[in-house]
């Protein structure tokens, strides 16, 4: 994970274990330590995460998106920033390059754009020049 991330997790994980010393014999989550628990250290109902997003964008006034939709976003910033799509599939837990490739097959304009230019330089029109055949 980026640098900016891990030191975002170490503020939260010091919040968490403050959390977690408060309830005291109130925790319930035993040695767990989940990134985000239904309190008490219990785990989340397998939709709270999509829950609480739902509260969050409507407080902070974001634009409705699926939570998933980040994990999309995600990809999509890395594809298009040059990241190799080995790299990119296991970030994104694919099983294989092959499902990247599939879902994400609908390559953003600016890629298709710089794909573009890249092959512009193969133009026969063009002079190449050829660095071993200096005089």
């Amino acid at each position: 994970m980026p640098d900016w991330y891990m030191e975002e997790l170490k503020l939260y994980q010091f919040e968490w274990k403050k959390e977690k010393l408060k309830v005291g014999e109130l925790w319930e989550g035993e040695k767990n330590e989940y990134l985000f628990h239904a309190g008490y250290g219990k785990p989340l109902f397998h939709n709270s995460p999509t829950q609480k997003w739902i509260q969050f964008i409507k407080k902070h006034n974001l634009k409705r998106i699926r939570l998933h939709d980040l994990s999309h976003t995600m990809v999509t910033l890395l594809i298009e920033a040059g990241t190799n799509i080995k790299a990119i599939s296991k970030r994104a837990r694919h099983k294989n390059t092959g499902i990247t490739s599939d879902i994400y097959g609908h390559i953003t304009k600016k890629v298709s754009r710089e794909t573009a230019d890249k092959f512009d330089r193969f133009d026969p029109r063009k002079k190449i020049v050829n660095s071993s055949s200096t005089r």
